[in-house]
């Protein structure tokens, strides 16, 4: 584990964002998922769980993770983090379109382009860091998402199916987050 976010950060990485639908849990709840958080954890892929925790593990480093959404059910998300992860789930900064941040003039309204401004902008307000588009990676199923990254500069892997930590290091082996 160790290992894979050690080549993130060689490469320049200093924030995970991932996606939450279809991402980190096995399904898309359309953003109205009306079960519990512990039944929605029961779908968060492991693999991502241990990444997760890597990431957090090493906030001393300089690496930040966030999760991007389109779900307005940002409190959902937390308490399913909070489930699978436990220790450091509140230093996990979510960005939902749940209404309660603004929107940032001149941001591209596509992709996650805007949920990820507003996370480095959070970053930079608490912890004083600068955090440029290139030092950031989506991991995301959405491959829209992922091309719109990419072309502002940051890296991007698409995840669409539950996967080793290996096989996501090995996806970024000749990919544009190498």
């Amino acid at each position: 584990m160790a290992r894979y976010v050690d080549h993130l950060v060689s490469i320049g990485v200093r924030l995970v964002a991932l996606d939450f639908d279809a991402t980190i849990i096995d399904l898309h709840t359309g953003g109205a998922w009306m079960e519990s958080a512990k039944d929605l954890s029961k779908h968060v892929r492991s693999s991502l769980v241990e990444l997760m925790k890597a990431v957090l593990e090493r906030k001393a480093d300089g690496i930040y993770l966030c999760v991007v959404t389109h779900s307005p059910q940002t409190d959902l998300i937390r308490q399913v983090l909070r489930n699978k992860i436990a220790r450091g789930h509140n230093d996990v900064v979510i960005k939902g379109d749940d209404k309660t941040w603004d929107r940032i003039s001149g941001i591209p309204t596509g992709g996650k382009q805007q949920h990820i401004e507003a996370v480095v902008r959070d970053l930079k307000k608490k912890y004083g860091v600068s955090i440029a588009p290139y030092e950031v990676v989506l991991i995301d199923d959405d491959y829209i998402n992922v091309t719109i990254a990419l072309s502002y500069d940051m890296k991007g892997i698409i995840y669409e199916k539950e996967e080793s930590i290996e096989e996501i290091f090995n996806l970024t082996r000749g990919t544009d987050a190498t």
